[in-house]
C-alpha cells in the first residue's frame, strides 16, 4: 500500500489505542491521586505517632539509642525527600518541554515518509568506504536499541497491570497509583522495583502487619514474573547484559544524570557496545585482508 497510508493506519492505530486508555484510565488516576494528596495529613500524622510510641516505649533505653535512631530516622527523611525532589524535577523537565514531544508524531511522520530520500541524500554524501560499514552499524543500533526500548515499555505495561490487579484484588487503597508507580519505575532495572515497591508499601503500613505482608507478596510475585516470563518473552536474549554490567551502568548514569541518568544508562550502553563491537569486527577484517594479500 502506499507509505503515507501505511503511517495514517500506524498511526490511528497507536494514537486510538493510547487515547482509549488515556480517557478510560484518566478520570481514575486523578481521582485517586486526589484522594491520596487528602489523605498524605492522616498518614504524616499515622508515622508520627508510631514514632512517638517508639519513644515512649524506649525511654528506659540508654540515650545513644535514641540518638542513633533519630539519625537513623534523618538519614530516610532526607533519601525519601531527595527521591520526591529528583522525581518532581524529572515531570517538570517534562512538563517544559511538552512542546517537544508535541513535535516527535510530526517530525516522525516525515521521516517515514520521505525516508528513501533521506537515504538517497546520506549515500550521495557519504564516503564510498564508508556506506556498507555505516549501513551495517545502523541497522545492529536500530535492532538491538529498538528491540530493548520495546521490550522495557511493554514488560513495564505487563509489570503496572499486574501490580494493580494484585492490589486491587485484596483492596489496597489507591491501587491505580501505585500499579502505574510500580510500572513506571520498572524502567530502571534492579532499582525500579525497590523503588515503586516504597509507596505501596507506606500505604498498607497504615491498615496494618497483614495487608503490608499482602503488598510486599504481591510484588514478589509481580517481580518474579517480570524476571522469569515478561522479560524472557517479550525482551528475548537480543540484547542480553550480564547483572553486573546493568548495575555499573545504572551507577554511571545515576552519577551523571541522576533519574534521567538512570533511565537511560542501559540504552545508551546497548548504542555503545554495538559501536564497539563494530569497530572491533572492521579492525579484524582489516587484519584477515592483510594476513590474506601477504599469504597469496
Amino acid at each position: 500500500m502506499p507509505r503515507v497510508l501505511a503511517i495514517f493506519i500506524i498511526y490511528l492505530l497507536f494514537f486510538g489505542t493510547t487515547g482509549y486508555a488515556a480517557v478510560k484510565g484518566t478520570p481514575i488516576i486523578l481521582t485517586q491521586l486526589g484522594s491520596l494528596s487528602q489523605h498524605i495529613p492522616v498518614l504524616t500524622q499515622f508515622y508520627q505517632d508510631k514514632v512517638d510510641h517508639f519513644y515512649s516505649a524506649t525511654a528506659h533505653l540508654p540515650e545513644p539509642v535514641h540518638v542513633h535512631f533519630n539519625r537513623l530516622l534523618g538519614k530516610a527523611e532526607n533519601a525519601l525527600n531527595q527521591m520526591l525532589t529528583n522525581i518532581m524535577l524529572s515531570i517538570q523537565r517534562l512538563a517544559t518541554s511538552i512542546f517537544t514531544l508535541f513535535l516527535i508524531p510530526f517530525i516522525v511522520f516525515y521521516l517515514l515518509k520521505d525516508i528513501r530520500k533521506i537515504q538517497q541524500w546520506l549515500k550521495e554524501h557519504t564516503p564510498d568506504r564508508w556506506r556498507e560499514p555505516a549501513k551495517v552499524l545502523i541497522h545492529e543500533i536500530d535492532h538491538s536499541l529498538g528491540s530493548y526500548i520495546r521490550g522495557q515499555i511493554l514488560v513495564c505495561a505487563a509489570v503496572g497491570i499486574a501490580a494493580f490487579i494484585g492490589l486491587w484484588i485484596f483492596k489496597i487503597p489507591y491501587s491505580g497509583v501505585l500499579g502505574f508507580f510500580v510500572g513506571i519505575t520498572d524502567i530502571i532495572p534492579f532499582f525500579g522495583p525497590a523503588i515503586g515497591a516504597v509507596p505501596a508499601i507506606l500505604v498498607a503500613m497504615t491498615l496494618g502487619f497483614k495487608k503490608v505482608i499482602i503488598v510486599v507478596a504481591i510484588i514478589t510475585v509481580v517481580q518474579t514474573l517480570e524476571g522469569n516470563l515478561f522479560s524472557p518473552v517479550i525482551v528475548g536474549k537480543s540484547v542480553h547484559l550480564h547483572p553486573v554490567v546493568i548495575m555499573l551502568s545504572l551507577i554511571v548514569g545515576g552519577e551523571l544524570g541522576g533519574i534521567l541518568g538512570l533511565i537511560i544508562a542501559v540504552p545508551a550502553f546497548v548504542t555503545g557496545r554495538e559501536i564497539v563491537r563494530f569497530i572491533l569486527n572492521e579492525r579484524r577484517k582489516k587484519r584477515q585482508a592483510e594476513w590474506t594479500d601477504q599469504h597469496i
